[in-house]
Formats: C-alpha cells, sequence, structure tokens
C-alpha cells in the first residue's frame, strides 16, 4: 500500500521501500507541513519520518 507524503512528492514506498510506516506518521507530516506553511513538505515529512523509521529499525 503506497501512501503520498506530505505534497506528494514521494511516497512512502518509493522513499522507504522495506519501511513499516503507519498513516499517523504521514498525517503528522501534513499536519506539520500545514501548521508551519513549510513550501516544500519533503523536509518536514523526511524530519518526521526518518527518525522514526530508525527507532522502529533498532528496536
Amino acid at each position: 500500500m503506497s501512501h503520498l507524503s506530505a505534497f506528494g512528492y514521494y511516497t512512502i514506498q518509493e522513499t522507504f521501500p522495506d519501511a513499516e510506516i503507519n498513516e499517523i506518521d504521514v498525517m503528522g507530516a501534513h499536519a506539520l507541513s500545514n501548521h508551519y506553511n513549510f513550501p516544500n513538505g519533503v523536509f518536514v515529512h523526511a524530519a518526521y519520518c526518518v527518525p522514526h523509521h530508525l527507532s522502529m529499525v533498532q528496536k
């Protein structure tokens, strides 16, 4: 299943092919992008999801 990241630049699957990222992470990236009015939501998506993904891998 492929979810669009913030502003739809990449899908989760394209960015993290083996990732287990849920819809709450995607919604969080959208919410942060909208709240701070970032022109490029990819940075928000990366800042939000990458640490979470790494923390899941390390468990």
